[in-house]
Protein backbone atom coordinates (compact mmCIF):
# COMPACT_ATOMS: atom_id res chain seq x y z
CA UNK A 1 0.00 0.00 0.00
CA UNK A 2 2.84 2.31 0.83
CA UNK A 3 4.21 1.73 -2.99
CA UNK A 4 0.88 2.23 -4.55
CA UNK A 5 0.31 5.97 -3.60
CA UNK A 6 3.88 7.15 -5.46
CA UNK A 7 3.07 4.88 -8.47
CA UNK A 8 -0.02 6.50 -8.89
CA UNK A 9 1.29 9.59 -8.48
CA UNK A 10 4.17 9.23 -10.25
CA UNK A 11 2.22 7.66 -13.02
CA UNK A 12 -0.34 10.87 -12.81
CA UNK A 13 2.91 13.03 -12.97
CA UNK A 14 4.08 11.44 -16.25
CA UNK A 15 0.81 11.39 -17.89
CA UNK A 16 0.26 15.13 -17.30
CA UNK A 17 3.80 15.97 -18.53
CA UNK A 18 2.79 14.45 -22.04
CA UNK A 19 -0.20 15.81 -22.34
CA UNK A 20 1.42 19.17 -21.85
CA UNK A 21 3.57 18.59 -25.01
CA UNK A 22 1.13 19.79 -28.19
CA UNK A 23 3.57 17.17 -30.51
CA UNK A 24 2.98 13.92 -28.75
CA UNK A 25 -1.26 14.84 -28.15
CA UNK A 26 -0.78 15.36 -32.24
CA UNK A 27 0.90 12.59 -33.02
CA UNK A 28 -0.65 10.35 -30.50
CA UNK A 29 -4.49 11.70 -31.06
CA UNK A 30 -4.88 13.98 -34.02
CA UNK A 31 -2.59 12.19 -36.66
CA UNK A 32 -4.19 9.01 -36.65
CA UNK A 33 -7.74 10.50 -36.70
CA UNK A 34 -6.36 12.34 -39.56
CA UNK A 35 -4.72 9.75 -41.38
CA UNK A 36 -7.89 7.40 -41.30
CA UNK A 37 -9.98 10.26 -42.70
CA UNK A 38 -7.05 10.52 -45.71
CA UNK A 39 -7.00 7.04 -46.78
CA UNK A 40 -10.75 6.54 -45.93
CA UNK A 41 -11.82 9.38 -48.42
CA UNK A 42 -9.09 8.02 -50.90
CA UNK A 43 -10.57 4.16 -50.83
CA UNK A 44 -14.41 5.10 -50.27
CA UNK A 45 -14.60 4.17 -53.84
CA UNK A 46 -16.23 0.98 -54.45
CA UNK A 47 -16.78 0.36 -58.14
CA UNK A 48 -14.37 -1.32 -60.18
CA UNK A 49 -12.18 0.94 -62.38
CA UNK A 50 -12.88 1.76 -66.11
CA UNK A 51 -10.97 -0.07 -68.03
CA UNK A 52 -9.21 2.34 -70.80
CA UNK A 53 -8.68 0.73 -74.43
CA UNK A 54 -7.54 1.30 -78.01
CA UNK A 55 -8.54 -0.34 -81.05
CA UNK A 56 -5.67 -0.51 -83.55
CA UNK A 57 -7.83 0.92 -86.80
CA UNK A 58 -7.89 -1.47 -89.23
CA UNK A 59 -9.40 -4.63 -91.02
CA UNK A 60 -12.56 -5.63 -88.89
CA UNK A 61 -11.97 -2.65 -86.14
CA UNK A 62 -15.04 -0.99 -86.32
CA UNK A 63 -16.57 -4.39 -85.59
CA UNK A 64 -14.32 -5.18 -82.63
CA UNK A 65 -14.26 -1.32 -81.44
CA UNK A 66 -18.66 -1.61 -81.61
CA UNK A 67 -18.51 -4.57 -79.51
CA UNK A 68 -16.02 -2.78 -76.91
CA UNK A 69 -18.08 0.08 -76.34
CA UNK A 70 -21.52 -1.96 -75.77
CA UNK A 71 -19.52 -3.33 -72.74
CA UNK A 72 -19.47 -1.98 -69.68
CA UNK A 73 -16.58 -1.06 -67.95
CA UNK A 74 -14.97 0.15 -70.80
CA UNK A 75 -13.63 3.52 -72.21
CA UNK A 76 -12.86 2.31 -75.86
CA UNK A 77 -10.79 4.81 -78.46
CA UNK A 78 -9.89 4.24 -82.06
CA UNK A 79 -6.22 5.19 -82.90
CA UNK A 80 -4.44 4.61 -86.22
CA UNK A 81 -0.72 6.31 -85.49
CA UNK A 82 0.66 3.46 -84.14
CA UNK A 83 3.31 5.71 -82.45
CA UNK A 84 0.54 7.02 -80.39
CA UNK A 85 -0.40 3.55 -79.27
CA UNK A 86 2.76 2.64 -78.00
CA UNK A 87 3.26 5.89 -76.09
CA UNK A 88 0.09 4.95 -74.22
CA UNK A 89 1.09 2.10 -73.41
CA UNK A 90 4.13 3.17 -72.48
CA UNK A 91 3.15 6.13 -70.73
CA UNK A 92 0.09 3.64 -68.95
CA UNK A 93 -2.45 6.03 -70.86
CA UNK A 94 -4.31 2.70 -71.68
CA UNK A 95 -4.53 -0.89 -70.03
CA UNK A 96 -4.74 -2.68 -72.90
CA UNK A 97 -4.24 -2.81 -76.90
CA UNK A 98 -6.58 -4.46 -79.49
CA UNK A 99 -5.90 -5.67 -82.82
CA UNK A 100 -8.36 -6.65 -84.77
CA UNK A 101 -8.10 -9.76 -87.40
CA UNK A 102 -8.60 -13.48 -87.90
CA UNK A 103 -6.60 -13.86 -84.66
CA UNK A 104 -7.29 -10.77 -82.47
CA UNK A 105 -4.09 -9.76 -81.11
CA UNK A 106 -4.40 -8.00 -77.02
CA UNK A 107 -1.14 -6.29 -76.12
CA UNK A 108 -1.04 -5.53 -72.47
CA UNK A 109 0.88 -5.15 -69.07
CA UNK A 110 1.23 -8.42 -67.28
CA UNK A 111 2.34 -6.35 -64.13
CA UNK A 112 -0.31 -3.99 -63.48
CA UNK A 113 -3.60 -5.03 -61.95
CA UNK A 114 -5.87 -2.50 -64.30
CA UNK A 115 -4.24 -3.73 -67.14
CA UNK A 116 -4.77 -7.72 -66.09
CA UNK A 117 -8.42 -6.61 -65.47
CA UNK A 118 -9.04 -4.64 -68.69
CA UNK A 119 -7.72 -7.91 -70.81
CA UNK A 120 -10.19 -9.97 -69.01
CA UNK A 121 -12.80 -7.25 -69.28
CA UNK A 122 -11.84 -7.20 -73.08
CA UNK A 123 -11.38 -11.44 -74.15
CA UNK A 124 -14.93 -11.88 -72.15
CA UNK A 125 -16.74 -9.24 -74.79
CA UNK A 126 -14.93 -10.53 -77.63
CA UNK A 127 -16.23 -14.10 -76.68
CA UNK A 128 -19.48 -12.84 -75.74
CA UNK A 129 -19.52 -11.87 -79.61
CA UNK A 130 -18.74 -14.91 -80.60
CA UNK A 131 -21.65 -16.65 -79.24
CA UNK A 132 -19.43 -17.72 -75.70
CA UNK A 133 -16.88 -20.23 -77.28
CA UNK A 134 -13.48 -19.96 -76.21
CA UNK A 135 -11.67 -17.70 -78.70
CA UNK A 136 -8.94 -18.26 -79.64
CA UNK A 137 -6.26 -15.14 -79.43
CA UNK A 138 -2.91 -13.96 -79.61
CA UNK A 139 -1.61 -12.51 -76.53
CA UNK A 140 1.14 -10.15 -76.01
CA UNK A 141 2.89 -9.07 -72.64
CA UNK A 142 3.87 -5.50 -73.09
CA UNK A 143 5.51 -5.12 -69.90
CA UNK A 144 9.34 -3.85 -70.54
CA UNK A 145 11.51 -0.97 -69.42
CA UNK A 146 9.33 2.10 -69.02
CA UNK A 147 6.19 1.29 -68.09
CA UNK A 148 6.83 -1.11 -65.03
CA UNK A 149 5.91 -0.26 -61.36
CA UNK A 150 9.74 0.73 -60.90
CA UNK A 151 9.30 3.44 -63.58
CA UNK A 152 6.99 4.91 -61.68
CA UNK A 153 7.89 4.79 -58.20
CA UNK A 154 11.57 6.44 -58.72
CA UNK A 155 10.16 9.78 -59.86
CA UNK A 156 7.93 9.64 -57.16
CA UNK A 157 10.78 8.91 -54.82
CA UNK A 158 12.88 11.84 -56.24
CA UNK A 159 9.71 14.10 -55.73
CA UNK A 160 8.90 12.58 -52.08
CA UNK A 161 13.01 13.28 -51.34
CA UNK A 162 12.86 17.26 -52.62
CA UNK A 163 9.91 17.99 -50.61
CA UNK A 164 10.46 16.14 -47.20
CA UNK A 165 14.46 16.74 -47.17
CA UNK A 166 13.94 20.27 -47.76
CA UNK A 167 11.62 20.99 -45.12
CA UNK A 168 13.08 18.84 -42.57
CA UNK A 169 16.60 19.87 -43.22
CA UNK A 170 16.06 23.58 -43.43
CA UNK A 171 13.57 23.48 -40.41
CA UNK A 172 15.41 20.96 -38.07
CA UNK A 173 18.66 23.24 -38.52
CA UNK A 174 16.52 26.47 -37.66
CA UNK A 175 15.02 25.19 -34.34
CA UNK A 176 18.44 23.60 -33.53
CA UNK A 177 19.77 26.92 -33.93
CA UNK A 178 17.29 28.34 -31.58
CA UNK A 179 17.36 25.70 -28.63
CA UNK A 180 20.79 26.42 -28.72
CA UNK A 181 20.93 30.15 -28.39
CA UNK A 182 22.46 30.12 -31.76
CA UNK A 183 20.15 32.73 -33.50
CA UNK A 184 20.80 35.30 -31.54
CA UNK A 185 24.51 35.85 -31.45
CA UNK A 186 24.18 35.31 -35.16
CA UNK A 187 22.27 38.41 -34.97
CA UNK A 188 24.62 40.52 -33.47
CA UNK A 189 27.20 39.83 -36.23
CA UNK A 190 27.50 42.61 -39.17
CA UNK A 191 25.29 40.36 -41.43
CA UNK A 192 21.81 40.35 -42.96
CA UNK A 193 19.27 38.12 -42.06
CA UNK A 194 18.95 37.61 -45.11
CA UNK A 195 22.27 36.16 -45.63
CA UNK A 196 21.51 33.78 -42.64
CA UNK A 197 18.47 32.60 -44.53
CA UNK A 198 19.68 31.99 -47.55
CA UNK A 199 22.72 30.11 -46.51
CA UNK A 200 20.46 27.23 -45.28
CA UNK A 201 18.11 27.59 -48.25
CA UNK A 202 21.70 27.37 -50.45
CA UNK A 203 23.24 24.65 -48.19
CA UNK A 204 19.98 22.14 -49.01
CA UNK A 205 20.62 23.42 -52.92
CA UNK A 206 24.04 22.10 -52.88
CA UNK A 207 23.13 18.70 -51.18
CA UNK A 208 20.36 18.20 -53.95
CA UNK A 209 22.37 18.25 -56.67
CA UNK A 210 24.53 15.15 -55.08
CA UNK A 211 21.41 13.48 -53.66
CA UNK A 212 19.05 13.88 -56.94
CA UNK A 213 22.21 13.08 -59.07
CA UNK A 214 22.83 9.74 -57.14
CA UNK A 215 19.49 8.71 -57.20
CA UNK A 216 19.29 9.65 -61.12
CA UNK A 217 22.61 7.58 -62.04
CA UNK A 218 21.51 4.48 -59.82
CA UNK A 219 18.02 4.16 -61.00
CA UNK A 220 18.99 4.78 -64.55
CA UNK A 221 22.22 2.13 -64.39
CA UNK A 222 20.84 -0.40 -61.88
CA UNK A 223 17.49 -0.41 -62.21
CA UNK A 224 17.19 0.71 -65.45
CA UNK A 225 14.57 3.19 -65.52
CA UNK A 226 14.46 5.53 -68.20
CA UNK A 227 15.11 9.23 -68.20
CA UNK A 228 12.59 11.09 -70.63
CA UNK A 229 11.56 14.70 -71.21
CA UNK A 230 14.15 17.51 -70.90
CA UNK A 231 16.38 17.55 -68.40
CA UNK A 232 16.40 21.71 -68.26
CA UNK A 233 12.63 21.03 -67.37
CA UNK A 234 13.93 18.67 -64.61
CA UNK A 235 16.55 20.81 -63.18
CA UNK A 236 14.37 23.42 -62.85
CA UNK A 237 11.66 21.48 -61.44
CA UNK A 238 13.71 20.23 -58.63
CA UNK A 239 15.53 23.62 -58.45
CA UNK A 240 11.69 25.22 -57.70
CA UNK A 241 10.31 22.61 -55.79
CA UNK A 242 13.21 22.52 -53.03
CA UNK A 243 13.17 26.09 -53.12
CA UNK A 244 9.98 25.94 -52.47
CA UNK A 245 9.94 23.59 -49.27
CA UNK A 246 12.70 24.71 -47.94
CA UNK A 247 10.64 28.00 -47.54
CA UNK A 248 8.23 25.53 -45.55
CA UNK A 249 10.53 24.59 -43.61
CA UNK A 250 11.56 28.20 -42.87
CA UNK A 251 8.51 29.07 -41.68
CA UNK A 252 7.93 25.51 -39.49
CA UNK A 253 11.48 26.33 -37.53
CA UNK A 254 10.51 29.62 -37.09
CA UNK A 255 7.39 28.70 -35.60
CA UNK A 256 8.03 25.83 -33.46
CA UNK A 257 9.47 26.16 -30.08
CA UNK A 258 10.97 21.88 -29.99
Amino acid sequence: MNQLRPLLELTRMRLLLLLRQPEIVFWAFVFPVMLSMVLGFAFSRRDAPVSRVVVVDGPGAREVLRTLKETEGLDVDLLDDEREVERRLGAGATDVVVRAGALPQLRWDELRAESELARLRVLDALERAAGGEPLPVEAVPASGTGNRYLDWFVPGLMGLSVMSTSIWAVGFAFVEARQRKLNKRFLVTPMHRATYLLAHVLARLVLLVFEIALLLLFARYVLGVPFRGSLVAFVVLCFLGATIFSGVGVLLGSRVRT
